[in-house]
Order: structure tokens, then C-alpha cells, then sequence
């Protein structure tokens, strides 16, 4: 199964450039239309099975010199959730985070932090950081002032700080509520 990113409707045509056709499956989560600064506009971002799609909505590659598809980033195992959008380093320039389930190999997922930058050449977003998670990933990274938040099983949380280093792995209080005072 393929998937199909089309901006309009039957009333409003598609605007040129779409749609796009991928030749992946989307994963999980995976859909997200965000200010991308380097576009200077609200670009459409897709996070695939092999890794995140990104095209302005002229239907042109969000990544300055990127691929032509739009491919932004590649995994070698599952992308399972969609990308969280931020600017780790507070330099006016986007920032993206995607988690992977390798294929193969150790139990534990991957996090991965881009830059909407291609520095090296390849077409991709270059990498800022890999950080090797003990376990399983199961949301969307959350992203704070400081802090990057991501939810593991049995009411466990994964935090960063904004250089990919590890602050610590915390239970979150799962007791039920009785009551709330507000």
C-alpha cells in the first residue's frame, strides 16, 4: 500500500504540485503541516514507513537542494510515529525528531534529531543526534522549552535535554484520580 498527499478537495481543486504520490506506507501519527523557517511558509510533512517527506505547498521539496520526491530523512528500520517539529539549538531553523524501531538488533528504539539543513550533499536533512533508547518508544516525541519528552510503556517517559543527551527515564504517577481541585 502507497500513499497519496493531496492539499484541496472537490470544491477547491488540488493546488499545483500535488498531489504527491509516496511510494512507502505512511507510519502511525503521520501527518503535521508546520512553519519549516528555511520555506519561509507552512510546509506539509509526512512521516513514511523509511522516513519523513517535506514539500512546500507548491509541491516542491521543503529541503533546499533536496530530493525531488521531498524525501527528508532515510531509516533503515520502522519510522513508527510522525516527526515533532522544534528548534533544539534556538537558531531559527527547524528542527526535526523522528523515533525508528530498527529492524534488527537490540530491543530498544532509536531517536533521531535532524536539521532542516543538507550540508553534505546527499539530499537528506543532516543528522544533529542518534540517541539508542533502553526499551520501546510509544508516542510522538514531545517537545518543551528545554526538554524532549517521549512516553515508553507501563507509564514511563524518556527525557532529553535538546542536545540528545539522556536526563532520565521517569515513572509517571498512574494512580487513578479521585477528585481534582481547581
Amino acid at each position: 500500500m502507497t500513499a497519496v498527499a493531496v492539499v484541496g478537495d472537490n470544491t477547491i481543486l488540488p493546488v499545483p504540485g500535488f498531489p504527491r504520490r509516496l511510494p512507502v506506507p505512511l507510519a502511525g501519527i503521520s501527518l503535521a503541516a508546520e512553519p519549516l523557517l528555511f520555506a519561509g511558509q507552512t510546509s506539509l510533512i509526512l512521516s513514511t514507513t523509511t522516513g519523513i517527506f517535506a514539500w512546500d505547498f507548491a509541491g516542491q521539496p521543503a529541503l533546499p537542494g533536496g530530493s525531488s520526491s521531498g524525501r527528508m530523512t532515510a531509516v533503515t528500520g520502522d519510522a513508527v510515529l510522525g516527526a515533532s517539529i522544534f528548534d533544539g539549538d534556538m537558531n531559527g531553523i527547524a528542527d526535526l525528531l523522528q523515533w525508528e524501531r530498527p529492524a534488527s538488533g537490540p530491543l530498544g528504539d532509536v531517536l533521531h534529531a535532524y536539521t532542516t539543513r543538507d550540508t553534505g550533499g546527499d539530499s537528506l536533512a543532516d543528522e544533529i543526534f542518534t540517541y539508542a533508547a533502553v526499551g520501546r518508544l510509544t508516542t510522538v516525541p514531545v517537545i518543551g522549552d528545554s526538554l524532549i519528552a517521549v512516553g515508553m510503556p507501563a507509564g514511563h517517559a524518556l527525557v532529553l535535554n535538546m542536545s540528545g543527551t539522556g536526563l532520565d527515564s521517569s515513572l509517571v504517577n498512574t494512580d487513578p484520580v479521585a477528585s481534582a481541585i481547581t
